[in-house]
């Protein structure tokens, strides 16, 4: 997992590798799947890499850029288990915005039936 997570960083790093928003979706969403699958280990890796407040600032910055049900689908799921964790068990480098998710779910959610029609 650490390799995708890795080459999912190059990308996010070096921003004019991801031109188009629909492969800075894909490179995005590398790392949400990541959380979903095991929060622990991706959270761990992001933050050993300086990269967690960096990864999060993006992936709200582009929320919008998320339209397909998949997506919206995919982020509510690895929000809501990021919202499982204790809160003193969050890196300290997310803790203070600990709002902000629940703001992003709002938006996803309010953007969802767009997303359903669009299908």
């Amino acid at each position: 997992m650490s390799i995708f997570l890795q080459l999912a960083l190059l990308y996010l790093s070096n921003a004019e590798k991801m031109k188009s928003a629909p492969f800075r979706v894909h490179v995005l969403e590398v790392i949400i799947n990541a959380i979903y699958y095991n929060h622990n280990l991706t959270l761990s890796f992001l933050e050993s890499h300086g990269a967690t407040a960096a990864f999060f600032e993006l992936w709200f910055k582009h929320v919008d850029d998320f339209t397909r049900v998949h997506d919206k689908k995919l982020c509510i799921v690895s929000i809501i288990t990021l919202l499982q964790i204790p809160q003193e068990s969050l890196p300290a480098s997310i803790r203070s915005g600990w709002n902000q998710f629940f703001e992003l779910l709002l938006k996803i959610f309010e953007k969802y039936p767009e997303a359903l029609e669009g299908n």
